[in-house]
C-alpha cells in the first residue's frame, strides 16, 4: 500500500512538474515577445485626430531601431505590473528618477523610422508617461519651419534635428540656452573643448491634430534610445 502511494505521489508531481514547465515557458515567451517584438497600446486623447480617435488600440512594433532594453525593472511585462503593487511608492519614485536621465541600450536596427511613421515614446520632460505621435523630421532634417510655433527651448540652439556625433559650440549659445544644454541627456559636454556632442540621433515629432497636440514643439526632439516602437495597425 505505501508503495503504491509513493508510485501515485511520485506520478501527481512530475504532472504537476510538467503542467508548472509549459506554465513557465508560456509566462516567459509571452513576456519576451511582449518586451522586445510587439505590444498593443491604448490611444488616449484627441492629438492624432483623425487618423486616430480616443480609446482606439493600435499594435506596436518593438524592435523599431533595434531592440530597446528595459531601463528598470517596471518596463518588464508583467513583472513590472507586480512590482509597482509591491514596492512602496517612496521606492518608485526613486527607482524611476536613478533612471530619468540614463539612456537606454538596443541592439541591432530592424525596422528603421521613415518620415511620417507613427511612433511610440516615452515623453522626454516625464519618461513614465508613453505618447503617440507622428515623425515629420530625421536626424539630419531641417526644422526652421517649425521653430516658429514652437514652445520649448529645449530646441531653441537647433536649426536641424540633432543626429549622433552633431557638434555645438559653446560660443554658439545664449546663457538661457546653455542652462538648458546643460540638463539635456541628448548631450554629453566636452570641457576643454567647449563643445555639446549628441549621443544619439533625434526626430521631430507632430500630433495629426495639429491645433491641439503637445508634441517636439513643447517637450522637444524625441531621442533615439526613448522610442518604443512603430505602429503597426488599428485593431479598433
Amino acid at each position: 500500500m505505501k508503495k503504491q502511494f509513493l508510485n501515485f505521489l511520485k506520478t501527481k508531481l512530475r504532472r504537476w512538474s510538467k503542467c508548472l514547465a509549459y506554465f513557465g515557458l508560456f509566462v516567459l515567451v509571452n513576456v519576451c515577445l511582449k518586451m522586445f517584438v510587439i505590444d498593443i497600446f491604448h490611444v488616449s486623447g484627441s492629438s492624432m485626430n483623425p487618423t486616430l480617435q480616443n480609446g482606439n488600440y493600435v499594435v506596436i512594433y518593438k524592435c523599431c531601431n533595434g531592440i530597446r532594453l528595459p531601463g528598470n525593472v517596471f518596463e518588464v511585462p508583467w513583472i513590472g505590473t507586480l512590482a509597482y503593487y509591491c514596492t512602496p511608492n517612496g521606492y518608485i519614485n526613486q527607482i524611476l528618477d536613478f533612471s530619468k536621465d540614463k539612456m537606454f541600450n538596443r541592439l541591432g536596427n530592424f525596422l528603421p523610422i521613415k518620415r511620417d511613421d507613427i511612433i511610440v515614446f516615452n515623453n522626454p520632460m516625464l519618461q513614465s508617461n508613453f505618447v503617440i505621435k507622428r515623425c515629420v523630421a530625421l536626424p539630419g532634417d531641417s526644422i526652421v519651419d517649425y521653430l516658429k510655433e514652437t514652445h520649448s527651448p529645449l530646441i531653441t540652439p537647433f536649426s536641424i534635428v540633432p543626429y549622433k556625433g552633431m557638434r555645438v559650440s559653446e560660443k554658439m549659445l545664449n546663457e538661457i540656452e546653455k542652462k538648458y544644454m546643460k540638463k539635456n541627456r541628448i548631450f554629453r559636454y566636452i570641457e576643454k573643448d567647449s563643445l555639446y556632442i549628441a549621443k544619439c540621433n533625434c526626430y521631430f515629432v507632430l500630433g495629426d491634430n495639429i491645433h491641439y497636440s503637445e508634441d517636439s514643439r513643447h517637450f522637444g526632439v524625441v531621442s533615439e534610445d526613448l522610442i518604443i516602437g512603430k505602429m503597426g495597425r488599428v485593431i479598433r
